[in-house]
């Protein structure tokens, strides 16, 4: 027979329930397997050494809170919270299945994880502020849509199992941009968040508004080392900076001290009329990755004299460049060679402070075409000049 117990009957216990919600002030609540209690008036608060073990369906329609020494919620029931307007969960480390079904939003109060299941049943969202959701491995994870997904408006990252099969990270800020990654590496624990910017030094510096989608994935592993992924971040067309060409762009990544861009750029996956992908894969280091074009960000023409300080010769070159630096203000620490269609052919890191030649060979290897040096210096501004090789 279906058991339920209604809000306004526990009110008839001692010590479980009073005015507009279940409050447990020390006792030890179990609910049995086939059993729903429905808090229908109000939200509970496990408090003062409660326990609460779940093995049934517990409705709510407002917040949870827990907190004090020795206070706890297990179980293998199902927590749904299902009100109709935002709602906020605190307290609580773990969960073995939760379900949002507001039609809103559900508030992580502090870091939790989920054990076995987490649906946003196509109706309500999860935001995390500076907490961390966590699904443990072999844990499923539903419902989600491009209106209902992890919302990282903070620090909080969503962390998942990653092996060879791709995984979607179906997070967003203001707006549904998922991350899915695929790994040929090691099995780990990947974090992800995203942010609605992006800035010059990857998470700092000036903001970068052109050439570039407006939006930072930042990804993190549990182990260092050891991974091989594909990372597949998803825009909008409104996510796109000015002059960005969705047809001649790649996925970059900030490692930390300069920019590793894409080896080559292609044409974005059209998936709806207003939404696209782009991969890249082969990346063994995760840090902060974005979208650019064929303007690579973090590279922009200096007006500040130093042009007078940096010559190429000879110019058109065939077996050899040599870039000749005079009275280097700041060290030049990065080069990098670009073809004509944006294609990254070369780059070498560099620490060049003296008056001094430097001769690039790899021009040999190069085809006859149109080349852009691309020359940074330790400050994170860079110059850019024209060569070309020779037939």
């Amino acid at each position: 027979m279906y058991k339920s117990i209604i809000y306004s009957v526990l009110g008839l216990i001692p010590c479980i329930g009073f005015g507009q919600g279940l409050v447990n002030a020390g006792m030890t609540i179990n609910q049995s397997s086939g059993m729903s209690i429905y808090v229908d008036q109000g939200g509970v608060s496990n408090l003062q050494g409660g326990q609460i073990n779940n093995e049934g369906t517990l409705y709510l329609e407002k917040d949870w809170t827990q907190s004090g020494a020795g206070t706890g919620y297990s179980g293998n029931g199902m927590l749904r919270f299902e009100g109709a307007t935002n709602q906020q969960i605190s307290g609580l480390t773990s969960v073995t299945n939760l379900h949002v079904n507001n039609g809103n939003k559900l508030t992580l109060g502090s870091a939790l994880s989920i054990s076995n299941t987490i649906d946003l049943n196509n109706n309500g969202s999860v935001e995390l502020s500076n907490n961390n959701l966590v699904l443990s491995s072999g844990a499923i994870l539903s419902g989600y849509d491009a209106n209902n997904y992890i919302i990282t408006n903070g620090t909080g990252t969503f962390t998942r199992q990653v092996g060879s099969s791709s995984m979607v990270f179906p997070v967003g800020n203001s707006i549904y941009n998922p991350l899915s990654i695929s790994n040929n590496g090691t099995v780990d624990n990947f974090n992800v968040r995203v942010e609605d910017a992006v800035y010059q030094n990857g998470t700092s510096g000036s903001l970068v508004s052109s050439n570039v989608v407006r939006k930072t994935w930042f990804v993190g592993e549990e182990t260092a080392g050891g991974s091989d992924i594909t990372v597949t971040p998803q825009w909008n067309t409104s996510d796109e900076g000015s002059s960005f060409d969705r047809n001649n762009s790649g996925v970059a990544y900030w490692n930390g001290s300069a920019w590793n861009h894409p080896a080559s750029l292609g044409a974005a996956n059209n998936l709806t009329a207003t939404t696209w992908n782009i991969a890249r894969n082969s990346v063994t280091q995760v840090g902060v990755f974005v979208i650019e074009d064929a303007q690579p960000i973090g590279v922009e023409q200096l007006a500040d004299g130093r042009e007078s300080n940096i010559s190429l010769f000879p110019n058109p070159a065939k077996d050899y460049l040599n870039i000749q630096f005079d009275g280097l203000v700041v060290p030049v620490t990065s080069l990098r060679i670009y073809a004509a269609n944006g294609q990254l052919v070369y780059q070498e890191q560099v620490q060049i402070e003296d008056d001094q030649v430097l001769m690039l060979d790899v021009v040999q290897k190069l085809a006859a075409s149109t080349y852009t040096l691309v020359i940074g210096f330790e400050d994170g501004k860079y110059l850019t000049k024209e060569f070309v090789r020779a037939l």
